[in-house]
């Protein structure tokens, strides 16, 4: 990464009309009497190549904050990583901060896991406008985020036109319906991970993970199904769509006492007990 040819991150923070005094009414003092909320001191004030910002468990910030924060975030040219796990959004917070964000050319990696309110259609819209044609993006993650199928329905056309390789979208409880699911029709260009740890898949649910299998044949090296509760119906389904492919399958080991039935070709196939 550059380094915004010297420009000094204070300067950044005029760019982006985050005056001090609009951060002391935004987030406050700190205890001792400095007007700038804390998580972002050392973010405003040195100057890495790189950035990698976590705001994890702040959900006091009003709707706001969450827009001049993002618009701070997509005018600094070096944040490659963002985690905003457990920042309980609204959906108005999410679009705005969102909107700012969009701005970026250099943010690689977003986490928005543990936001149990965005997994909705509205949610996921947001989600989708910033994802789709995206092409730095390259790590979603979306865990527990009370992803439904309406959501799901949203974000899957913009991740087949970005360039997100990892996505993370576990403990999704709600989205199946007959083997029709918007997931099946996920093909991002480049997804070479796809986690769905703590699904709820069943055969439905392999049926359109089966799907994803046969459509990213060349790119998809590793998919992680731990705890989804797969019965045998569903495990056949995805040996079927596993053979030819060099995926490597994520169980835990418990799980592959369950399928006993299978281990040997789950040793063929060198079945990974890792979960990320």
């Amino acid at each position: 990464m550059s380094s915004n040819s010297g420009k000094r991150l204070r300067d950044q923070i005029d760019d982006a009309n985050l005056s001090d005094e609009e951060d002391e009414v935004l987030f406050g003092r700190e205890p001792n009497g400095a007007p700038f909320f804390s998580g972002l001191r050392t973010f405003k004030y040195d100057n890495p190549s790189e950035c990698q910002i976590c705001l994890e468990d702040y959900d006091e910030f009003s709707t706001p904050a969450w827009a001049r924060l993002g618009v701070f975030f997509g005018n600094n040219i070096n944040l490659v990583s963002l985690d905003l796990t457990w920042c309980w959004f609204s959906a108005e917070d999410l679009r705005v901060l969102m909107d700012g964000l969009k701005r970026s050319n250099s943010l690689r990696k977003l986490c928005l896991a543990q936001n149990g309110s965005i997994g909705g259609a509205e949610g996921m819209a947001t989600v989708a406008s910033y994802v789709d044609g995206n092409n730095q993006l390259e790590r979603l993650v979306l865990t527990d985020t009370g992803l439904k199928e309406e959501g799901l329905s949203e974000l899957v056309p913009a991740l087949n036109r970005s360039s997100v390789q990892h996505l993370y979208l576990g403990n999704i409880v709600h989205f199946i319906r007959d083997g029709n699911s918007s997931l099946g029709q996920l093909n991002p260009p480049q997804l070479s991970l796809l986690l769905l740890d703590k699904s709820n898949l069943a055969r439905e649910g392999c049926l359109e993970v089966a799907k994803v299998l046969k459509n990213r044949k060349q790119t998809l090296k590793k998919l992680y199904l731990e705890s989804c509760e797969i019965d045998d119906e569903g495990i056949m389904m995805l040996m079927e769509a596993i053979d030819g492919n060099d995926v490597v399958v994520g169980f835990s080991r418990i799980q592959r006492r369950c399928y006993e039935a299978f281990y040997h070709r789950f040793n063929m196939l060198s079945i990974d007990t890792a979960t990320q």
